[in-house]
């Protein structure tokens, strides 16, 4: 073997393993949060007599095409501070290299703390990445997360999110996650990783919000709403409720929405009641922009009013 053959093996050996360690990095969940749990939130007056506001949205970040990408964020940043939610639990949230995360754009613009983690991508790397984030009020702390098994594929890893709150009503549990669509059986599987994640993590009331990509009727479905309360359920127990899922943002009409897949869980403990005083679903139309009507998001969020009170 000669010196020049064999200085090409090792060059050709040193790509290939240069490839794989760029595959294998170029898209995995995060291992430490961006985040800012308690001292970000603009103060604001006690409301411990007060129900708490609570919202779920999965945003769409619109990778690869970003489809008004820009002015749909400025525009949901906008919606959330007129909602004024205490509490606001997002799935695909961007972070795009050539700017600070989107999380930490939402919460700077509305006065919240908060803590991201990264599910796919790595902005770092491939310029782009999304993934799951909490945004409060009051105070986070315990924060925790975990990758759902199985994992649907290397491109396609699926995170739940973890923290406390520190709220007027006592500390809650807040879970946002974001499940896969690409097969039944392994959303299904991911669902039980979820719940044993929960009842891992939760020692408090618990709030389990995101996007499930499976609809009511699903046995995994049955199955968590068996085990937790369905906030919107509670509420409208036979309208059909769909979330999902708008196929263009800008031209689409306002009745395309057909699926229920997006939810927000109650878990409370035996030492409380839950008592959900209004549920409903948000951005379910167009708003006005810049050049006519568009869509914040393919999907419609939820906005819930809660209330944990101790049994009596």
């Amino acid at each position: 073997m000669t010196k020049k053959f064999t200085s090409r093996y090792i060059l050709g050996f040193v790509l290939l393993l240069a490839a794989v360690l760029f595959l294998l990095n170029a898209s995995k969940p995060g291992s430490h949060p961006v985040a800012c749990p308690s001292a970000c939130a603009t103060e604001k007056l006690s409301t411990a007599n007060k129900p708490l506001r609570i919202l779920s949205l999965n945003m769409f970040h619109g990778h690869p095409d970003f489809t008004q990408f820009e002015q749909r964020t400025a525009l949901l940043s906008q919606e959330i501070g007129r909602l004024a939610p205490d509490i606001v639990l997002l799935q695909e949230v961007p972070w795009v290299s050539n700017q600070n995360p989107v999380a930490q754009q939402f919460a700077e613009q509305n006065g919240f703390n908060y803590v991201y983690l990264r599910a796919n991508g790595n902005h770092q790397l491939i310029g782009f990445e999304e993934g799951v984030a909490i945004f409060s009020q009051y105070p986070l702390k315990q924060i925790s997360y975990t990758e759902l098994q199985p994992v649907a594929g290397l491109f396609e890893n699926r995170v739940v999110l973890h923290a406390t709150v520190e709220t007027p009503h006592g500390d809650i549990d807040l879970f946002v996650t974001h499940l896969t669509s690409s097969k039944a059986s392994v959303n299904a599987a991911q669902v039980e990783s979820l719940l044993a994640f929960v009842q891992t993590e939760a020692t408090h009331p618990a709030i389990i919000a995101g996007d499930f990509n499976a609809v009511e009727s699903s046995p995994q479905m049955i199955r968590l709403a068996e085990i937790w309360h369905d906030s919107y359920r509670l509420v409208y127990p036979h309208e059909p409720g769909p979330t999902c899922c708008i196929s263009d943002l800008v031209n689409a009409p306002t009745t395309e929405l057909q699926e229920r897949i997006d939810y927000l869980f109650l878990a409370p403990t035996s030492e409380n009641v839950v008592n959900v005083v209004t549920v409903e679903r948000i951005f379910t139309e167009p708003v006005t922009a810049v050049n006519g009507r568009l869509w914040l998001s393919d999907h419609a969020g939820l906005l819930a009013t809660i209330q944990f009170e101790p049994t009596k």
